[in-house]
């Protein structure tokens, strides 16, 4: 949860941007920003009379930030309950990402970034599954880096795992993404 995480956010860029690195709401009218986005209704579409752009920070960490339109100016008593909706999403986002990193880095090597082998065992057996259920081919690929014990015992294991990493990159660039 970086700065760079936030690749569509420019920290002061911007409405959201301002937001963003102020870390507090900017309730602004339409008619100062120019907004050319349209407020669904559900049958038609309007013009905002104002947008809330809402911060959304979790321990001292940007998220993102809500932008919420309204066809009337907020009343202050809303914008309060916009600081409230913001944690609870915040929170929920937090713990989302989370599950998501948590969850990469319990199918993935540390070292390569590729899947580990009991994702690969898992996957295989559904590959095979399906392969089996509709009569398609499976084609598996086993590699093996020759005389590997070698590199590390004569240029170290940081050698070895630079080794590693290369043969990992030579086989992502010749790899299709699924």
């Amino acid at each position: 949860g970086t700065q760079d995480d936030l690749a569509a956010l420019k920290l002061g860029e911007g409405y959201p941007g301002q937001a963003a690195k102020d870390k507090r709401i900017h309730v602004i009218p339409t008619a100062n920003c120019q907004a050319t986005e349209k407020v669904e209704l559900g049958v038609t579409q309007c013009q905002p009379r104002e947008v809330a752009y809402i911060p959304l920070v979790y321990q001292e960490k940007t998220i993102g930030v809500l932008l919420l339109g309204s066809v009337e100016q907020y009343q202050k008593d809303v914008v309060d309950l916009f600081d409230d909706l913001a944690d609870q999403i915040s929170i929920a986002l937090d713990n989302a990402i989370m599950h998501s990193k948590i969850q990469e880095i319990s199918v993935t090597d540390g070292l390569t970034g590729l899947y580990n082998r009991r994702f690969i065992n898992e996957r295989l057996d559904q590959l095979w599954s399906h392969a089996v259920r509709h009569n398609e081919p499976l084609t598996v690929i086993l590699s093996d880096i020759d005389d590997f014990k070698s590199v590390n015992d004569t240029y170290g294991h940081d050698r070895g795992d630079d080794a590693i990493c290369q043969v990992a990159e030579y086989f992502c660039k010749g790899s299709r993404n699924e």
